[in-house]
Protein backbone atom coordinates (compact mmCIF):
# COMPACT_ATOMS: atom_id res chain seq x y z
CA UNK A 1 0.00 0.00 0.00
CA UNK A 2 2.91 2.06 0.86
CA UNK A 3 4.37 2.23 -2.53
CA UNK A 4 1.49 4.41 -3.79
CA UNK A 5 3.83 7.16 -1.77
CA UNK A 6 6.61 6.73 -4.05
CA UNK A 7 8.56 9.32 -4.97
CA UNK A 8 6.00 11.53 -3.56
CA UNK A 9 5.86 15.05 -0.85
CA UNK A 10 4.01 13.37 2.30
CA UNK A 11 2.77 15.49 4.84
CA UNK A 12 2.35 13.97 8.25
CA UNK A 13 0.08 14.94 10.85
CA UNK A 14 -0.56 13.04 14.13
CA UNK A 15 -0.25 9.63 14.47
CA UNK A 16 -1.33 7.65 17.27
CA UNK A 17 0.67 7.89 20.74
CA UNK A 18 4.09 6.06 20.84
CA UNK A 19 6.45 5.29 17.59
CA UNK A 20 4.52 4.12 14.66
CA UNK A 21 4.21 7.18 12.42
CA UNK A 22 8.10 7.25 12.67
CA UNK A 23 8.08 3.60 11.68
CA UNK A 24 5.85 4.64 8.73
CA UNK A 25 8.20 7.63 8.13
CA UNK A 26 11.16 4.81 7.55
CA UNK A 27 9.32 3.07 5.01
CA UNK A 28 8.41 6.13 3.46
CA UNK A 29 11.76 7.67 2.63
CA UNK A 30 12.45 3.83 1.70
CA UNK A 31 10.21 4.59 -1.00
CA UNK A 32 11.74 7.73 -2.16
CA UNK A 33 9.08 10.16 -0.57
CA UNK A 34 9.81 13.61 0.61
CA UNK A 35 8.29 13.87 4.25
CA UNK A 36 6.99 17.26 6.34
CA UNK A 37 5.60 16.55 9.87
CA UNK A 38 3.44 18.77 12.06
CA UNK A 39 3.98 18.26 15.70
CA UNK A 40 1.36 19.80 17.95
CA UNK A 41 2.58 19.34 21.34
CA UNK A 42 5.66 17.83 23.57
CA UNK A 43 3.73 14.27 22.97
CA UNK A 44 4.66 14.41 19.71
CA UNK A 45 7.75 15.98 19.89
CA UNK A 46 8.93 13.02 22.18
CA UNK A 47 8.10 10.06 19.77
CA UNK A 48 8.71 11.78 15.93
CA UNK A 49 12.00 14.38 15.80
CA UNK A 50 13.99 15.11 12.77
CA UNK A 51 15.05 18.02 10.25
CA UNK A 52 11.55 17.35 8.36
CA UNK A 53 9.31 18.67 11.98
CA UNK A 54 7.10 21.54 11.83
CA UNK A 55 6.42 22.94 15.26
CA UNK A 56 3.09 24.42 15.57
CA UNK A 57 2.41 26.49 18.06
CA UNK A 58 -0.05 28.64 16.99
CA UNK A 59 -3.70 28.78 18.05
CA UNK A 60 -6.56 26.84 16.86
CA UNK A 61 -8.21 29.84 14.63
CA UNK A 62 -4.94 30.43 12.87
CA UNK A 63 -4.55 26.76 11.72
CA UNK A 64 -6.25 26.97 8.85
CA UNK A 65 -4.08 29.53 7.05
CA UNK A 66 -0.81 27.70 8.73
CA UNK A 67 -1.49 24.12 7.12
CA UNK A 68 -2.75 26.02 3.81
CA UNK A 69 0.59 27.98 3.30
CA UNK A 70 2.82 24.97 4.33
CA UNK A 71 1.47 22.90 1.85
CA UNK A 72 1.81 25.48 -0.88
CA UNK A 73 5.24 26.11 0.18
CA UNK A 74 6.40 22.32 0.75
CA UNK A 75 4.41 21.68 -2.49
CA UNK A 76 2.72 18.88 -0.79
CA UNK A 77 0.61 15.93 -2.70
CA UNK A 78 -0.45 13.83 -0.06
CA UNK A 79 -1.83 14.29 3.33
CA UNK A 80 -1.15 11.24 5.73
CA UNK A 81 -2.57 11.11 9.42
CA UNK A 82 -4.44 9.51 12.33
CA UNK A 83 -8.04 9.96 13.42
CA UNK A 84 -9.39 12.17 10.66
CA UNK A 85 -12.32 13.05 13.75
CA UNK A 86 -9.88 15.07 15.33
CA UNK A 87 -10.14 18.92 15.06
CA UNK A 88 -6.97 19.77 13.64
CA UNK A 89 -7.37 17.08 11.10
CA UNK A 90 -10.66 18.10 10.18
CA UNK A 91 -9.67 21.45 8.79
CA UNK A 92 -6.32 20.28 7.12
CA UNK A 93 -8.63 17.53 5.27
CA UNK A 94 -10.96 20.66 4.09
CA UNK A 95 -7.64 22.35 3.31
CA UNK A 96 -5.97 19.53 1.15
CA UNK A 97 -9.39 18.39 -0.61
CA UNK A 98 -9.93 22.37 -1.09
CA UNK A 99 -5.63 22.76 -2.70
CA UNK A 100 -6.10 19.08 -4.50
CA UNK A 101 -4.40 16.98 -2.19
CA UNK A 102 -5.08 13.15 -1.90
CA UNK A 103 -5.94 12.46 1.77
CA UNK A 104 -5.22 9.10 3.56
CA UNK A 105 -5.93 7.90 6.71
CA UNK A 106 -5.23 5.09 9.37
CA UNK A 107 -7.53 3.19 11.50
CA UNK A 108 -6.39 -0.01 13.33
CA UNK A 109 -10.51 -1.03 13.89
CA UNK A 110 -11.60 -2.99 10.56
CA UNK A 111 -9.39 -6.34 11.30
CA UNK A 112 -8.02 -7.19 14.49
CA UNK A 113 -5.48 -8.28 15.63
CA UNK A 114 -2.64 -7.65 13.76
CA UNK A 115 -3.84 -4.75 11.02
CA UNK A 116 -3.49 -1.35 10.39
CA UNK A 117 -5.53 -0.31 7.23
CA UNK A 118 -4.57 2.94 5.64
CA UNK A 119 -8.00 4.16 3.21
CA UNK A 120 -7.84 7.02 0.90
CA UNK A 121 -10.95 9.74 1.46
CA UNK A 122 -11.49 8.95 4.97
CA UNK A 123 -12.61 5.95 7.34
CA UNK A 124 -15.86 4.70 9.10
CA UNK A 125 -18.18 7.50 8.99
CA UNK A 126 -16.94 8.99 6.08
CA UNK A 127 -15.29 5.94 4.42
CA UNK A 128 -15.83 5.36 0.42
CA UNK A 129 -15.97 1.55 1.19
CA UNK A 130 -18.85 0.53 -0.58
CA UNK A 131 -21.69 0.04 1.54
CA UNK A 132 -24.10 -2.53 -0.43
CA UNK A 133 -23.24 -6.21 0.63
CA UNK A 134 -23.80 -7.41 -3.10
CA UNK A 135 -20.27 -5.73 -3.83
CA UNK A 136 -18.27 -8.18 -1.34
CA UNK A 137 -20.20 -11.02 -1.97
CA UNK A 138 -19.20 -10.85 -6.09
CA UNK A 139 -15.57 -10.48 -4.97
CA UNK A 140 -13.57 -13.69 -5.37
CA UNK A 141 -11.50 -14.72 -2.07
CA UNK A 142 -7.96 -15.32 -1.98
CA UNK A 143 -5.31 -16.30 0.61
CA UNK A 144 -5.16 -13.81 3.00
CA UNK A 145 -1.38 -12.40 4.03
CA UNK A 146 -0.08 -13.45 7.00
CA UNK A 147 -0.01 -10.56 9.35
CA UNK A 148 2.75 -10.11 12.04
CA UNK A 149 1.22 -10.93 15.27
CA UNK A 150 1.62 -7.88 18.22
CA UNK A 151 0.22 -9.79 21.08
CA UNK A 152 -1.24 -8.12 23.78
CA UNK A 153 -0.69 -4.34 22.54
CA UNK A 154 -2.97 -3.17 25.78
CA UNK A 155 -0.05 -2.77 28.29
CA UNK A 156 2.67 -0.48 25.60
CA UNK A 157 -0.64 1.75 24.82
CA UNK A 158 -1.04 2.28 28.32
CA UNK A 159 2.49 3.76 28.29
CA UNK A 160 2.62 5.18 25.07
CA UNK A 161 -0.56 7.08 26.47
CA UNK A 162 1.21 7.61 29.92
CA UNK A 163 4.41 8.97 28.80
CA UNK A 164 2.73 11.26 25.76
CA UNK A 165 0.47 12.91 28.36
CA UNK A 166 3.58 13.14 30.94
CA UNK A 167 5.49 15.48 28.07
CA UNK A 168 2.86 17.20 26.96
CA UNK A 169 2.02 17.97 30.60
CA UNK A 170 5.82 19.16 31.44
CA UNK A 171 6.55 20.77 28.39
CA UNK A 172 3.11 22.65 27.70
CA UNK A 173 4.44 26.10 27.82
CA UNK A 174 6.40 25.47 24.33
CA UNK A 175 2.59 24.90 22.91
CA UNK A 176 1.01 27.23 24.82
CA UNK A 177 -2.35 27.45 22.51
CA UNK A 178 -2.47 23.71 21.77
CA UNK A 179 -6.46 21.47 22.36
CA UNK A 180 -6.13 18.34 22.08
CA UNK A 181 -9.27 15.98 21.02
CA UNK A 182 -9.55 14.62 25.05
CA UNK A 183 -8.30 15.11 28.30
CA UNK A 184 -4.53 13.84 28.92
CA UNK A 185 -3.79 14.95 32.18
CA UNK A 186 -0.91 13.08 32.85
CA UNK A 187 -1.25 12.27 36.47
CA UNK A 188 -5.12 12.05 36.04
CA UNK A 189 -4.19 9.71 33.11
CA UNK A 190 -2.24 7.49 35.15
CA UNK A 191 -4.38 7.65 37.83
CA UNK A 192 -7.32 6.14 35.33
CA UNK A 193 -5.16 3.54 34.42
CA UNK A 194 -4.29 2.18 37.87
CA UNK A 195 -8.06 2.18 38.41
CA UNK A 196 -8.77 0.01 35.12
CA UNK A 197 -5.56 -2.55 36.21
CA UNK A 198 -7.88 -2.81 39.84
CA UNK A 199 -11.21 -3.26 37.71
CA UNK A 200 -9.69 -5.72 35.74
CA UNK A 201 -8.34 -8.02 38.86
CA UNK A 202 -11.87 -7.31 40.51
CA UNK A 203 -13.85 -8.44 38.03
CA UNK A 204 -10.96 -11.58 37.11
CA UNK A 205 -13.54 -14.05 39.13
CA UNK A 206 -16.69 -12.95 37.62
CA UNK A 207 -15.44 -13.29 34.28
CA UNK A 208 -13.54 -16.64 34.70
CA UNK A 209 -16.35 -18.30 35.82
CA UNK A 210 -18.08 -16.93 31.57
CA UNK A 211 -14.71 -18.05 30.46
CA UNK A 212 -15.31 -21.65 31.59
CA UNK A 213 -18.74 -22.11 30.20
CA UNK A 214 -17.29 -20.68 26.62
CA UNK A 215 -14.79 -23.29 26.30
CA UNK A 216 -16.55 -26.14 27.79
CA UNK A 217 -19.50 -24.24 24.92
CA UNK A 218 -22.22 -24.47 27.93
CA UNK A 219 -23.07 -21.00 27.72
CA UNK A 220 -26.81 -21.14 25.41
CA UNK A 221 -26.02 -19.60 21.97
CA UNK A 222 -25.53 -16.14 22.88
CA UNK A 223 -25.29 -12.57 21.01
CA UNK A 224 -21.47 -10.69 21.71
CA UNK A 225 -22.07 -7.04 21.91
CA UNK A 226 -18.47 -5.60 21.95
CA UNK A 227 -18.57 -1.85 23.39
CA UNK A 228 -16.96 0.98 22.05
CA UNK A 229 -14.68 3.40 24.12
CA UNK A 230 -17.45 5.77 25.67
CA UNK A 231 -14.85 9.15 24.17
CA UNK A 232 -14.29 7.30 20.74
CA UNK A 233 -14.32 9.45 17.92
CA UNK A 234 -16.37 7.05 15.85
CA UNK A 235 -19.42 8.09 18.59
CA UNK A 236 -19.79 10.83 16.35
CA UNK A 237 -21.17 8.76 13.73
CA UNK A 238 -23.40 6.54 15.34
CA UNK A 239 -27.10 7.59 16.25
CA UNK A 240 -26.85 7.04 19.85
CA UNK A 241 -25.40 9.71 22.17
CA UNK A 242 -23.76 7.83 24.76
CA UNK A 243 -22.51 3.54 25.21
CA UNK A 244 -25.53 3.56 27.65
CA UNK A 245 -27.62 4.58 25.41
CA UNK A 246 -26.60 2.10 22.91
CA UNK A 247 -26.97 -0.77 25.65
CA UNK A 248 -30.15 0.26 26.56
CA UNK A 249 -31.52 0.05 22.44
CA UNK A 250 -29.70 -2.93 22.32
CA UNK A 251 -31.12 -5.10 24.99
CA UNK A 252 -34.73 -3.51 24.46
CA UNK A 253 -34.29 -4.91 20.73
CA UNK A 254 -32.99 -8.29 22.41
CA UNK A 255 -36.10 -8.70 23.74
CA UNK A 256 -38.39 -8.12 21.06
CA UNK A 257 -36.66 -9.95 18.60
CA UNK A 258 -33.99 -12.19 19.83
CA UNK A 259 -34.29 -15.83 19.48
CA UNK A 260 -35.64 -17.69 22.24
CA UNK A 261 -33.07 -19.20 24.87
CA UNK A 262 -30.52 -16.99 23.62
CA UNK A 263 -28.10 -14.80 25.52
CA UNK A 264 -26.92 -11.06 25.67
CA UNK A 265 -22.87 -10.89 25.93
CA UNK A 266 -21.60 -7.65 26.76
CA UNK A 267 -18.11 -7.34 26.23
CA UNK A 268 -16.52 -3.76 28.00
CA UNK A 269 -14.20 -2.46 25.70
CA UNK A 270 -10.13 -2.72 27.38
CA UNK A 271 -9.68 0.51 26.28
CA UNK A 272 -12.66 1.95 28.26
CA UNK A 273 -11.96 -0.11 31.75
CA UNK A 274 -10.10 2.64 33.09
CA UNK A 275 -13.02 5.72 32.48
CA UNK A 276 -16.49 3.54 32.73
CA UNK A 277 -18.05 0.55 34.52
CA UNK A 278 -21.05 -0.55 33.50
CA UNK A 279 -21.56 -3.27 36.16
CA UNK A 280 -24.36 -1.25 38.66
CA UNK A 281 -25.89 -1.22 34.70
CA UNK A 282 -25.81 -4.80 33.90
CA UNK A 283 -27.12 -5.33 37.57
CA UNK A 284 -30.16 -3.08 37.39
CA UNK A 285 -31.19 -4.36 34.17
CA UNK A 286 -30.73 -8.09 35.71
CA UNK A 287 -32.99 -6.82 38.58
CA UNK A 288 -35.79 -5.24 35.71
CA UNK A 289 -36.51 -8.50 34.39
CA UNK A 290 -34.74 -7.85 31.18
CA UNK A 291 -33.76 -10.60 28.94
CA UNK A 292 -30.80 -12.70 30.04
CA UNK A 293 -27.16 -10.42 30.16
CA UNK A 294 -23.62 -11.43 30.36
CA UNK A 295 -21.04 -8.74 31.23
CA UNK A 296 -17.92 -9.51 30.03
CA UNK A 297 -15.16 -6.97 31.40
CA UNK A 298 -11.64 -9.35 30.04
CA UNK A 299 -11.06 -10.50 26.73
CA UNK A 300 -11.75 -14.28 26.10
CA UNK A 301 -8.83 -15.45 23.98
CA UNK A 302 -11.60 -18.32 22.27
CA UNK A 303 -14.85 -15.84 22.22
CA UNK A 304 -14.24 -15.14 18.39
CA UNK A 305 -14.62 -18.86 17.66
CA UNK A 306 -17.51 -19.51 19.82
CA UNK A 307 -19.96 -16.65 19.42
CA UNK A 308 -23.08 -17.32 16.88
CA UNK A 309 -23.93 -13.58 16.02
CA UNK A 310 -22.52 -10.07 17.20
CA UNK A 311 -23.84 -6.33 17.77
CA UNK A 312 -21.77 -3.60 17.27
CA UNK A 313 -22.23 -0.03 17.23
CA UNK A 314 -19.45 0.29 14.41
CA UNK A 315 -16.54 -1.36 13.49
CA UNK A 316 -16.08 -1.67 17.28
CA UNK A 317 -14.84 -5.66 16.98
CA UNK A 318 -13.11 -5.73 14.05
CA UNK A 319 -13.82 -8.32 11.54
CA UNK A 320 -11.45 -11.22 12.83
CA UNK A 321 -10.02 -12.96 10.00
CA UNK A 322 -9.60 -16.17 12.54
CA UNK A 323 -13.22 -15.97 13.81
CA UNK A 324 -15.34 -18.66 13.01
CA UNK A 325 -18.93 -16.78 13.61
CA UNK A 326 -21.53 -17.19 11.60
CA UNK A 327 -23.52 -13.37 10.85
CA UNK A 328 -22.38 -10.22 11.64
CA UNK A 329 -24.77 -7.70 13.00
CA UNK A 330 -24.56 -3.74 13.08
CA UNK A 331 -26.99 -0.99 14.25
CA UNK A 332 -25.36 1.42 12.18
CA UNK A 333 -26.92 2.93 8.95
CA UNK A 334 -23.35 3.88 7.34
CA UNK A 335 -21.81 0.36 6.77
CA UNK A 336 -24.62 -2.52 6.38
CA UNK A 337 -23.23 -5.31 6.02
CA UNK A 338 -25.84 -7.35 4.82
CA UNK A 339 -29.77 -7.24 3.90
CA UNK A 340 -31.61 -9.39 6.42
CA UNK A 341 -33.43 -7.22 8.65
CA UNK A 342 -34.04 -8.92 12.10
CA UNK A 343 -36.11 -5.87 13.75
CA UNK A 344 -36.17 -2.20 13.57
CA UNK A 345 -35.50 0.58 16.88
CA UNK A 346 -36.20 3.84 16.60
CA UNK A 347 -35.96 3.87 12.86
CA UNK A 348 -32.75 2.65 12.43
CA UNK A 349 -32.83 -1.11 11.47
CA UNK A 350 -30.57 -4.18 12.48
CA UNK A 351 -29.06 -5.30 9.92
CA UNK A 352 -27.05 -9.17 9.36
CA UNK A 353 -24.87 -10.29 6.85
CA UNK A 354 -23.97 -13.93 6.33
CA UNK A 355 -20.44 -15.72 6.85
CA UNK A 356 -19.96 -15.46 2.92
CA UNK A 357 -19.45 -11.97 2.57
CA UNK A 358 -17.31 -11.87 5.74
CA UNK A 359 -14.54 -13.21 4.07
CA UNK A 360 -14.43 -11.00 1.05
CA UNK A 361 -14.66 -8.16 2.97
CA UNK A 362 -11.30 -9.22 4.75
CA UNK A 363 -10.01 -9.42 1.58
CA UNK A 364 -11.14 -6.31 0.17
CA UNK A 365 -9.97 -4.58 3.00
CA UNK A 366 -6.32 -6.14 2.87
CA UNK A 367 -5.67 -5.89 -0.93
CA UNK A 368 -7.40 -1.83 -1.38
Amino acid sequence: MLEVFANRRVMLLQGPAGPFFKRVAHQLRQRGATLTKVNFNAGDDLFYRGPEVVHYRGSFSDWRQFVTSLARRARIEVLLLFGDCRRYHRVAIEQARALGLSVYVFEEGYLRPDFVTLEQGGVNGVSSMPKDPAFYRRLSPSPLPKPKQVGNVIPGAAWYATVYAVSHGLLSWRYPHYQHHRSIRPFEQAGLWVRGAARRVLHSRHDRSIDERIASQTLPPYFLVPLQVHLDMQMRHCPFESVIEFIRTVVRSFALHAPKDTVLMLKHHPLDRPYCDYTSLFLHMDRDGSPAVVGLRRRHGQWEEFFSRAVGLDMGLGICPTGKGEDFILLRRIFPLGTRVLGVENGQPVWAYQGEGKTNLIEFLTER
